[in-house]
């Protein structure tokens, strides 16, 4: 499978668990994968254009979808299997450092306060990176990358995120 493929049905496959688990079941098309995967979006703001619901990998089909977006920006990532949190640590932070200015300047672009990036290597587990913490928090697999408070993320495996509970609590971020 051609990688452009690969990430594309990554894409579909993250934008269809996302939606069951923010309609807490009832719906599989809340989010969908953004056309371009967000890059119509950048090209625009490079001339000082915004693009409603098109930052990031992930865009909204519907209000209530739109209600998480409004918290954070996704940026989803197939492959890249060289690419470990590792390298934040060694080689000047390589792919993954990447990755996560991405997602910061999408989530800028977006007006979101949160950024996340959903990686999954070959034969891997897809895991969350994310400047979030209540979005990872009731994970008992997440851990705290970066403790430099401007530059801190967390890192969680994303089937562990996917919680009623986490549900409920970015839920209660919408509260006023």
């Amino acid at each position: 499978m051609a990688k452009s493929s690969k990430g594309g049905a990554f894409e579909r496959a993250v934008a269809k668990q996302l939606s069951l688990w923010w309609s807490n079941g009832i719906a599989e098309d809340w989010l969908w994968r953004t056309p371009a995967s967000g890059g119509r979006a950048t090209n625009r703001a490079k001339k000082g254009k915004t693009t409603a619901n098109s930052e990031g990998d992930i865009c909204a089909q519907n209000g209530e979808a739109q209600k998480l977006l409004n918290l954070i920006t996704f940026e989803l990532k197939r492959g890249y299997n060289t690419a470990t949190i590792s390298d934040l640590l060694d080689n000047n932070g390589g792919e993954m450092a990447k990755f996560i200015e991405q997602a910061r300047r999408s989530a800028s672009l977006a007006g979101t306060p949160n950024w996340a990036v959903i990686h999954k290597r070959d034969r891997r587990e897809a895991l969350v990176i994310t400047n979030c913490l209540w979005f990872v928090e009731s994970c008992d697999s997440h851990f705290e990358c970066w403790p430099d408070p401007q530059t801190c993320f967390w890192v969680a495996r994303l089937d562990d995120c996917l919680t009623p509970e986490t549900r409920i609590r970015m839920l209660e971020e919408l509260q006023p």
